[in-house]
């Protein structure tokens, strides 16, 4: 076998021992680089800020709302810092801005930028994201340790309770008597022969409602149902059939007062009508339960008051108590039975879910009875407002779903207490 001639020592002797004292041109390069890349950057920035621009200190543009101190970073960075490195303080929003706090029993008050991130762009500041609502909500703790609403809301979708006014069983005691299947049966008898009422015959957006920081603006809310609008076209309050006249929807007091007018007005332009039958019943009911007095008046006055008695019987307690639970109270001997007469108050919510906001605009394009079980209510207790199952249809994740987050719904301030803003700025203030 040949002996081996290169040895460990004599391999090492071609190593260069030198080598880090001469620069490889990769090398060279990324020297050169990192020490011109910052002096690049520190031209630039320079002369950005020589022109006066605020971009290479701006985390990103502004919202739309604030696009007008878009420039202006002190206007909000007000700490002593340096502006651009600063966090925007609560006192710095409230100079603008009133917005009083959730609720005075809450033992948390998030910070204003917290929950409203700036710099994202042209968005809504309000559009938050559903964590920020869990932090407190999904374990809700209050100062007395009496929640209002639930103590734990979790999810819309998942972990969001039933609707107070379905969850508690809430009846209708609005004061009225109505039943909504009898309404949409199909040929009512109308003023104008038979016809088939419609959801929004008698309901209509309330265009005129006031803004009232996003949660009442117009098409949001629903019009009241009121008698002259609705009602009176089908449901006529003529009263006497010698009259050609309704009595007013108003009180006892003001219906009995009209009754007794028009009918001294009557006789005293018709007194030849004095003890002779009425005509054919023209405008009053064929079933019309209360005779009128025919023959039996022997003057004016005689046939006013009789005629009244009758008249008012008929209201009471045929017209007015089909829609109206009317009463009479316990008076004593002697006193006129108008007095008597009790029609207890109507009182028909404005707004079922008082801790939420809904807008019917965007819902226009399915049919009313989709979340309006109406052709299934049959006693006048019974409410109108879908489950939360209904919503939860189309509020879900996904991307073809309706918007799921809890802004959608509720808004974190208690605007209905908030105190008038003080405007304490010029408009040079403003855009200078």
């Amino acid at each position: 076998m040949a002996r081996r001639t290169r040895t460990a020592k004599a391999l090492a002797q071609r190593i260069d021992m030198s080598y880090f004292k001469r620069r490889a041109p990769l090398r060279r390069w990324v020297l050169l680089l990192s020490m011109a890349a910052p002096v690049a950057a520190l031209l630039w920035i320079g002369g950005v800020a020589a022109t006066g621009s605020r971009a290479p200190f701006s985390s990103g543009p502004v919202a739309h709302t604030h696009a007008v101190f878009g420039e202006r970073c002190e206007r909000c960075h007000v700490t002593p810092m340096a502006a651009f490195r600063s966090h925007v303080t609560d006192a710095a929003c409230l100079s603008c801005h009133d917005a009083p706090a959730h609720k005075s029993r809450q033992t948390f008050t998030p910070a204003c930028a917290s929950c409203h991130v700036e710099h994202r762009g042209s968005v809504n500041l309000s559009a938050m994201d559903d964590r920020f609502c869990l932090q407190c909500h999904q374990s809700l703790k209050t100062t007395d340790g009496v929640p209002a609403v639930a103590s734990s809301v979790g999810d819309f979708w998942s972990g969001h309770p039933e609707f107070a006014v379905r969850r508690s069983n809430v009846v209708n005691r609005s004061g009225l008597t109505f039943n909504h299947a009898v309404h949409m049966k199909r040929d009512l008898l109308g003023p104008k022969g038979p016809t088939t009422l419609e959801c929004t015959t008698c309901h209509a957006a309330r265009d005129d409602a006031p803004r009232d920081h996003g949660r009442e603006a117009p098409g949001r809310m629903m019009a009241g149902v009121t008698y002259a609008a609705q009602c009176a076209s089908c449901h006529t309050l003529y009263f006497d059939p010698l009259i050609d006249a309704q009595v007013p929807h108003d009180t006892p007091e003001v219906v009995d007062a009209f009754v007794v007018r028009s009918l001294r007005t009557f006789i005293a332009a018709n007194p030849g009508q004095i003890g002779k039958p009425d005509p054919p019943r023209g405008r009053i009911p064929v079933n019309y339960p209360y005779a009128f007095p025919s023959a039996q008046a022997k003057s004016a006055d005689e046939w006013v008051t009789q005629r009244a008695a009758a008249v008012e019987n008929h209201l009471w307690q045929t017209t007015c108590a089909e829609c109206h639970g009317v009463g009479r109270a316990q008076l004593r001997p002697g006193t006129p039975l108008i007095r008597a007469i009790v029609i207890p108050p109507v009182d028909i919510p404005k707004i079922w879910m008082p801790h939420a906001r809904f807008d019917h605009r965007p819902h226009r394009l399915t049919t009313c009875v989709t979340c309006h079980r109406s052709k299934a209510d049959v006693s006048t207790g019974d409410i109108q407002m879908p489950s939360i199952m209904t919503c939860q249809e189309c509020h879900k994740p996904g991307a073809n779903a309706a918007e799921p987050r809890c802004f959608e719904c509720h808004q974190y301030h208690d605007w209905p207490h908030a105190k008038p803003a003080v405007h304490g700025f010029e408009l040079r203030q403003v855009t200078n």
